[in-house]
Parts: C-alpha cells; sequence; structure tokens
C-alpha cells in the first residue's frame, strides 16, 4: 500500500501497488483521477516522499567503501513478484543470472546489455514488505550494476478495482454534472415581443403627438387571443369536457390561475393583453396631461412650413381658390372620418368649421353633400338645422346625406322634429323610402313611434301606410295599440295587417 495526493483537492489517499495507473474516485472532492504509477508520487503515511526523485539509480553514498564487504542491502519500494519460491543473491559473478519476475510471468526479456541486480528476498512481512537488493561495487564505468529493473505491475481485476468502478458509477448518478443553460423558450420570446411592441406604441401615443391606440389595442387583441387559445386547447387534451367548459369566459379564468397548465404561461398572455386593451380605451383621456409633461402639444407649428406639407385648413382654401372641386370633395371625406377632438386638425376645428359652413352652401352639388358630412362633424349645433334644410332639398343626394346624419341628434330634445323630418321623405319613389324606414329605425323611442303614426293616419299612399306599420312593429310600444285598432276600425282593408303588426 502507498499514500498520494488527489491531483484536484490535495486530500492525501491510499492504495494498492496493483492499481498504479488505475482511474478511481477522491472520497473528499469526489472528482474522478487516475492513481500515480510513478514512484515519485507515492508518499509515506507521514506525507512525506518515499522513493527518492531518481529512483532508477543506487544513491553513490552507500556504495561500499575501501576494506568494507561488497555486498551492500538498499531498501527499496515493494514489488510485486509473481512467484512462489524467493530469488538467492550471490555475490558470485561466474553464476548463471537468475530469472526474471517479468519472464517468469510471461514478459518478454529484458535487452541483454543491462546488467541484472542480485536481489534477495526476505520472510514475508505483515503489510508492506521490503525487497532487499544486493549490488556489487562498481569496478568500471562501462559496469553498470547498480540499474535496477522492475516489470510492469499485474494487470488484476481486484475486488478494489470493482470497489472503485462501482463507486464511481455511483457517484455520477447521483451527483450528475451540470447541465448547460437552455435557451429562452419560445413562449417567453414571443411574450417578451408583444409586450415591447405595446409598451412602445403606449409611450409614443402618452408622450408625442402620434396616435397609436388602435395599434396597442390590436397588440392586447392578440395577447389575448393567444392566452385564450391556449388554455383551451391544453385543457382540451386532457380531457374534452373539461376543453369546452373552458372555452366559457368565466371558467377560463379559473384554468388561467391553475399553475398545472404550462406554468401560468396563458396566464400571463392573457392579462397582459387586457391591460393594453384597457390602456388603449382610457389613453385618450389622460394624453393631454402627458403630452402637456413633455410639452409636446405647445411646439408652434407653422402655417405654411417651408418644406413641409400644408395644413388640412391650408389645403381647403387653396383648393377653393384653384377650384380644385374633385380634391376639395376628397378633403371634405377624409375630414368627415377625421376626429374633430384628438386629431392634429383639432387646434383648427373653428376655422374649419367655419369654412365648411360656406361650403355648405357652394354651388357645386358634390361639394355641397361633402361639406354636409364635414360641417356635422366639426361644426356646432346650428349643423341640425343645416340638414333639416337639407331634406327639403332638390337633390337628391343632398336630401339622402341629411337622411343619413340627422340621426346623430336622437338623444338631444330636437329628436321628435329630426324624426317628422326623416318621416317626410316616406312615400317618395326610388330608395329614399327605404333610406327615411332605417333612419327612423335607427332614431328608435317615442319620436320615430309618434312620427310613424303620424304617417299612418295621414297618408294616403298604401306603401307609405305599409311602411309605417313596418316601423312600428319595431319601434313602437303597448301605448300605440290602441290607435292601431283605431286605425284598422277606420280602414278595415287594413285591419289584417295592423293585427299583424301588434
Amino acid at each position: 500500500m502507498f499514500r498520494y495526493r488527489c491531483p484536484n483537492c490535495s486530500q492525501l489517499l491510499q492504495a494498492h501497488e496493483l492499481r498504479a495507473g488505475k482511474k478511481t474516485v477522491c472520497s473528499s472532492c469526489l472528482a474522478s483521477h487516475l492513481i500515480p504509477a510513478d514512484r515519485t508520487f507515492w508518499l509515506t503515511d507521514a506525507g512525506t516522499p518515499r522513493t527518492p526523485a531518481h529512483s532508477g539509480e543506487l544513491n553513490p553514498a552507500a556504495r561500499p567503501a575501501a576494506g568494507e564487504s561488497s555486498e551492500q542491502v538498499v531498501e527499496l519500494a515493494p514489488e510485486p513478484i509473481a512467484t512462489a519460491e524467493p530469488i538467492v543473491a550471490t555475490t558470485n559473478t561466474a553464476q548463471t543470472p537468475l530469472p526474471r519476475p517479468t519472464e517468469l510471468m510471461g514478459y518478454p526479456a529484458a535487452a541483454p546489455s543491462v546488467t541484472r541486480a542480485s536481489v534477495r528476498t526476505p520472510a514475508p512481512a505483515p503489510r508492506s514488505p521490503l525487497v532487499r537488493v544486493a549490488a556489487r561495487p562498481h569496478t568500471t564505468d562501462a559496469d553498470h550494476t547498480g540499474a535496477i529493473e522492475f516489470g510492469e505491475p499485474v494487470s488484476v481485476r481486484t475486488q478494489a478495482d470493482i470497489t472503485a468502478a462501482l463507486t464511481e458509477a455511483l457517484t455520477r448518478r447521483m451527483k450528475p454534472p451540470r447541465e448547460p443553460r437552455r435557451d429562452l423558450p419560445l413562449s417567453t420570446a414571443g411574450w417578451l415581443i408583444l409586450t415591447g411592441l405595446g409598451l412602445a406604441f403606449l409611450i409614443a401615443t402618452l408622450f408625442t403627438t402620434r396616435d397609436y391606440r388602435w395599434l396597442l389595442g390590436m397588440v392586447g387583441l392578440a395577447q389575448l387571443a393567444l392566452g385564450y387559445g391556449w388554455i383551451v386547447a391544453m385543457t382540451a387534451s386532457r380531457n374534452s369536457q373539461r376543453g369546452i367548459a373552458c372555452a366559457v369566459p368565466p371558467l377560463t379564468l379559473y384554468y388561467l390561475t391553475q399553475r398545472k397548465y404550462a406554468r401560468l404561461r396563458p396566464l400571463r398572455f392573457a392579462a397582459t393583453g387586457l391591460v393594453f386593451v384597457c390602456l388603449a380605451l382610457i389613453a385618450s383621456r389622460v394624453t393631454p396631461t402627458t403630452r402637456t409633461w413633455v410639452g409636446a402639444d405647445t411646439q408652434a407649428t407653422p402655417r405654411r412650413p417651408d418644406h413641409g406639407e400644408p395644413t388640412r385648413l391650408d389645403q381647403v382654401r387653396g383648393y377653393q381658390e384653384q377650384k380644385a372641386y374633385d380634391k376639395l370633395i376628397d378633403l371634405l371625406r377624409v375630414l368627415t372620418k377625421t376626429d374633430a377632438l384628438m386629431s392634429e386638425d383639432a387646434k383648427d376645428r373653428a376655422e374649419l368649421a367655419v369654412e365648411f359652413k360656406k361650403l355648405c352652401s357652394h354651388s357645386d352639388t358634390g361639394v355641397r353633400v361633402a361639406a354636409l358630412g364635414a360641417y356635422a362633424r366639426w361644426g356646432n349645433d346650428d349643423a341640425r338645422a343645416i340638414c333639416l334644410s337639407a331634406i327639403e332639398s332638390p337633390s337628391q343626394e343632398e336630401r339622402m346625406m341629411a337622411v343619413q346624419l340627422l340621426p346623430q341628434w336622437k338623444d338631444t330634445p330636437a329628436a321628435p322634429e329630426v324624426a317628422r323630418a326623416v318621416a317626410a321623405l316616406i312615400g317618395r319613389p326610388g330608395y329614399e323610402s327605404n333610406r327615411a324606414k332605417m333612419a327612423l329605425e335607427e332614431i328608435g323611442g317615442v319620436a320615430a313611434e309618434r312620427a310613424a303614426l303620424a304617417l299612418l293616419r295621414r297618408s294616403e299612399d298604401r306603401t307609405a301606410r305599409l311602411l309605417a306599420l313596418s316601423i312600428l312593429d319595431k319601434v313602437g310600444a303597448e301605448e300605440s295599440l290602441n290607435d292601431l285598432l283605431d286605425y284598422a276600425k277606420r280602414n278595415p282593408a287594413s285591419l289584417d295587417q295592423a293585427i299583424k303588426t301588434k
């Protein structure tokens, strides 16, 4: 047995000579290493070197002096001998050299140029036997009798080898090496990208003059759809009935809060999407305040920039001067769909309303019709009066535009007047009656009901009366039942239709 230090943690370990050069595991750091085969690394129990650095050559100090005996005993590290009989050492040089232990075990003989030293084997020691080697004195430089050769250790599968291999296997199983860090999951990467886009649109909307609320809402709806579809698909993969229950929105929230479903990742998508949708809805109320903080609304914009597009107000005035009515009509239609409060042209609202009011009496019919819609969006309360006067216009396009715009005042005190004006168009040829009928149904309420009853009483046209009954079928209440019965008594021909209506 010999001792050596672990190359990883310098722990003092013990091993058998037969296991030199074999693989083992450190009992301290559990690291795999090779048992040193070089005897210069072998240590004693106290941790000191067991053999000198030049172990292949005898110590010169140990050579015999003049007058001393020609035989000298040298203490060397134990070497396993694969023979049962001891080898007798002698000083007779004429004696036939003894066979080496390696030759006895079947290994090839050494080169003839090397002289073998006589080896004397003592009686068997209890644990660490020593080999006593007899060496002859150096007579000449060519006669190197101090060189000693040892054979390779016998490779035997001992119980110690089996134990070491089993220990190493168990150590690897109980303490496996660390796995490398995995890449970012696809779901997390998608959530980070969508959330980053939503935050960018939100910040740009709050602190700049740009309006990205609809993009913010689209990102929120996309995350809501992903979270909803993911949780429904996961629950349906486990149980079809559970998937159907999860598709019901009130129950979807319960399944989203269960950690066993993808570790709450669907909930992350759904919650973030809901927050973005809510922020897109309320952003218009807080943008004036947030933009004031950074001065986004106080920046002066020149009316006619030298190197930029003119404002919408400048374009309206320029097209009037140039008499470019086609471009003017297109611009008016765009402004009809533009937000009069939050758009970039909201600062010119008063001046635009004045221009639109002038254009409502323009000589060109197309310009009047387009200006009527724009003034209803940008103008004041007098826009209703202009639309009511347009009902009596000789131009059918202007009348149709007025019928389309009048229902926006259905919740104002002027609703009865608006309903009567629209009902006056019922009975006209073409599609005006159908458009007026649709407008009355959109107005609804008591105002539309009374206008339909008045039309039913005064009209002599059977088509107009049928349209009035159809309107009452959708907007009429129980209060109109008596009026319908009285009308049916006076007009028996319309009794069946009146009964079907109520």
